[in-house]
């Protein structure tokens, strides 16, 4: 309450009016969110200000300083640079009043920060209606009451954040903390926010999840931040009049030219020059001297602003008006990065706002290509790109880029072309595309990728054309490189072992091959293989070597450009098999990057256990053999046997345990004998073999034969060589031509006047064994024998001979017989009957 006197000048209301203590203890009317006009602290600012004088006379004079009472906020962006477009700021948990005075704010705890009245959260701040959002300083985006470290409060910034994977603005939300990491630590502290100081937010880098960004704080003594500026202040730029030619005063074809002069909304000034070397003069008028300052208007490289300087300056006064004169040299213009030249009016306020600002470009050049070194990961792997530049050999790679890619879905380079004007892109290589993901002044990022890999099948080439002149042109060469892998045995191949590749994917690309082993046939020898993949395998491509049964171990062989694959050598580890599935070896390739998509064809190897081929060998229970047989010749290939019902031999079979099964010739059986691995083989129906010299027996792995209808590669044949067992013989002497045979007879003719002396030779061959009995008609035999009469066949295959004789002096006519019993079980006898007959 005002103080009130009365007419004398004595106080009246002494009681209730505001005592100095009191009015030093004020502050500000709260601010109400809910209402955008009370919402947020708007100018005019409230400044506050003390004093002490001594009164002299009727005039004292007091110094007092005004200071303000709050605090203000700028935000530093641009989003060319950091891909954050920035729409809404909020400030979060601020103070809802200020201290005219400095009183001390009362601390709020934690626990009552979303309800005390002292702690608010402001009004938010449409960031794109300010003058600059997002393209550089933006001043006195707001303002905010004095705090305490204890509110803990922060801003929250709401935008767009556009990829540099998929160019697509994303919407974001960041909280960022009013907070400072003191030296010496990484522990960051909340901040007091001081009355009359300048806080500047600076954005310095920002991810999809993450921004990083900087507070300056200095104190509130400029101007910075004023709308209206004294007039005159910044120099004063004409472009009609500003530039002199150095080199005739005339010509005009070798000034600057003005870039917007057929732009009138134009709000810079760009001047192109136009010729690769040369000077001009630029003229300037201000209320004070000019000076200039310069920086590439984008910063790529180092230096790129040192194509351009100036010599002279010449300054003077002519009636109150400074005109300051620059002779400005420029070399190696063409192409040149542009330069942003600041002119500064000395005796003006050092602020941004009241410089003049030109920016000059250099004459238009084809595009210029660098690698993206502005991208994290500028290449999927293998894939290259080559824009060196090379003067000892005399070569530009910056005008001449290639570029290596392997033909998968996705698999990219990023590249930076340079062209101030833009860049328009020409891709007649079918299945690569070529898109542009950011821009930072004249510097372009394309992805080069493949779209397509069915449709990418040659390398070809790709224009890249200056839209300001599309004379200027660059041809990038794009190599196109498969990237498959390949599976390929390493020398020549058991037979234990079967290799099938597998079918190619829709790429065309092998993805793997299928290693049958036969334990069995394995034993003691190895298989080795190379895997072929198109860059170097890293550790982490290739699979663990472990498989049941096998020990797997990689060759000595590394992966080289002109012989790029690795080796690897399988071995059996012999022991009990196991019953565990065998593995799947997947090499993966090394081209892969999965969490770019680029999705590359593995190499997987499967491993798997053949059926074991059955193997004969003669069988060795020897008493389960036929006698017969038993002198016959025998192999793991053949065996002889007589061709008579019984007759049997024995065959042994081994399969590592797996269950066979036999395919019997008709008339033969197969018995196991008992639970061993040999066979008895029979004969049980001659009459189905006759006439047959020999008959397969095949075995066949049974589980194999079931499930995979493999009929060749998984069985076994031996040969059952037929021998005859049948008596044979032959006359080999007719007495004289006495004797004819006829069949199993014999007739022999006789004179009894003259009586025969020479007798009737007989061959008789069979089994050893087989008797022979001579049987003599019983009374008056006009036959007898001569010599020694076999009783047996001693040798099988040997013939034994009988000699029959005209006995003269009989007269009897019955028949005489030979009978061979034969000594094979079953095998037919043979009997030779004797006639006698007249002459």
């Amino acid at each position: 309450m005002p103080v009130a006197v009365d007419a004398d000048g004595n106080i009246t209301n002494e009681v209730d009016a505001t005592t100095e203590a009191v009015f030093k203890n004020s502050f500000t009317r709260r601010l109400d969110p809910a209402n955008y006009a009370t919402g947020v602290i708007e100018v005019p600012l409230m400044m506050t200000g003390e004093g002490v004088t001594k009164i002299s006379g009727s005039v004292s004079k007091v110094n007092i300083d005004l200071k303000r009472i709050m605090a203000r906020f700028d935000v530093e962006n641009d989003k060319q640079k950091s891909n954050l477009t920035i729409q809404k700021i909020t400030l979060k948990r601020g103070r809802s009043n200020g201290a005219l005075w400095g009183s001390k704010r009362t601390v709020v705890p934690e626990a009552d920060f979303d309800t005390s009245a002292h702690l608010t959260d402001y009004t938010t701040i449409d960031f794109t209606t300010k003058a600059g959002a997002n393209r550089g300083i933006v001043e006195s985006v707001f303002y905010a009451y004095p705090n305490l470290d204890s509110d803990q409060a922060y801003l929250t910034v709401e935008g767009t954040y556009k990829s540099p994977v998929t160019s697509n603005d994303e919407p974001v939300i960041y909280n960022i903390d009013l907070a400072e990491t003191p030296e010496g630590t990484d522990v960051a502290k909340f901040i007091n926010l001081k009355p009359n100081s300048r806080y500047r937010l600076k954005i310095m880098d920002v991810t999809k999840s993450h921004i990083f960004a900087t507070f300056e704080v200095v104190d509130w003594t400029s101007g910075g931040g004023i709308d209206v500026k004294p007039q005159n202040d910044a120099p004063v730029f004409d472009p009609a009049t500003a530039f002199a030619n150095t080199k005739d005063g005339v010509d005009n074809a070798h000034l600057p030219k003005n870039l917007n002069a057929l732009n009138p909304d134009a709000t810079t000034y760009d001047y192109e020059v136009q010729e690769e070397n040369g000077n001009f003069k630029i003229r300037f008028a201000a209320t004070g001297k000019v000076r200039a300052e310069k920086h590439p208007l984008v910063q790529t490289r180092a230096g790129e602003d040192s194509w351009m300087d100036w010599g002279t300056v010449t300054s003077e006064e002519i009636d109150g008006v400074w005109y300051t004169e620059f002779s400005v040299n420029y070399s190696q213009a063409v192409g040149a990065s542009p330069v942003q030249v600041n002119f500064i009016n000395d005796a003006a306020s050092f602020d941004p706002a009241l410089w003049t600002t030109i920016n000059f470009y250099g004459p238009k050049q084809v595009p210029l290509f660098f690698e993206a070194k502005n991208i994290p990961v500028p290449a999927s792997p293998g894939n290259e790109v080559d824009v060196t530049v090379d003067e000892m050999a005399g070569t530009n790679n910056s005008k001449a880029p290639k570029v290596t890619l392997y033909r998968i879905e996705n698999s990219y380079v990023y590249i930076n072309v340079e062209g101030g004007e833009g860049i328009a892109v020409q891709t007649p290589l079918s299945g690569v595309t070529a898109k542009k993901v950011k821009t930072e002044g004249r510097i372009h990022t394309y992805k080069i990728y493949i779209s397509d890999a069915k449709a990418t099948t040659v390398s070809g080439k790709i224009t890249f054309e200056n839209s300001g002149d599309p004379s200027k042109t660059t041809e990038m060469t794009v190599t196109i490189k498969d990237a498959g892998m390949k599976f390929e045995s390493d020398g020549t191949v058991d037979p234990s072992v079967k290799i099938t590749p597998s079918v190619a994917d829709a790429d065309g690309y092998q993805t793997g091959a299928e290693v049958k082993i036969d334990l069995a046939a394995f034993a003691g020898k190895n298989y080795k293989f190379k895997v072929y993949s198109p860059i170097a395998p890293q550790a982490g491509d290739i699979p663990t070597l472990s498989c049941p049964d096998l020990t797997i171990n990689s060759g000595t062989h590394e992966w080289a450009a002109d012989e790029p694959y690795t080796d690897y050598t399988i071995q059996p580890t012999g022991g009990e098999v196991s019953k565990e599935a065998w593995t799947k070896l997947t090499f993966k390739n090394p081209l892969a990057l999965t969490d770019s998509l680029v999705v590359a064809p593995a190499l997987a190897v499967q491993m798997k256990k053949d059926f074991t081929k059955p193997v004969y060998s003669v069988g060795t229970t020897t008493a389960s053999w036929s006698t017969f047989n038993t002198g016959l010749a025998s192999s793991a290939t053949e065996i002889e046997m007589y061709r008579v019902n019984g007759s049997v031999v024995t065959v042994s079979v081994e399969c590592s345990g797996e269950e066979i099964e036999f395919s019997a010739p008709t008339g033969m059986s197969v018995t196991r004998i008992g639970v061993t691995d040999e066979y008895t083989v029979a004969v049980t129906d001659t009459a189905s073999l006759l006439n047959k010299k020999e008959a397969d027996l095949v075995v066949y792995n049974k589980e194999a034969k079931k499930t995979e209808g493999n009929a060749t590669t998984r069985q076994a044949t031996i040969k059952l060589k037929m021998k005859d067992s049948a008596i044979t013989w032959k006359m080999t002497g007719n007495a004289g031509g006495a004797a004819t045979a006829t069949g199993d007879a014999i007739e022999f003719k006789i004179d009894a006047a003259n009586p025969n002396y020479t007798p009737i030779k007989i061959e008789v061959t069979g089994y050893a064994g087989s008797t022979i009995t001579v049987n003599l008609p019983a009374s008056n035999s006009w036959l007898k024998t001569s010599g020694l009469v076999p009783s047996e066949i001693t040798t099988t295959g040997t013939a034994e001979e009988i000699k029959i004789l005209e006995e003269e002096t009989g007269t009897g006519s019955d028949n005489a017989t030979i009978v061979i019993t034969n000594a094979i079980t079953g095998g037919p006898d043979k009997t030779i009957t004797i006639t006698k007959g007249t002459k």
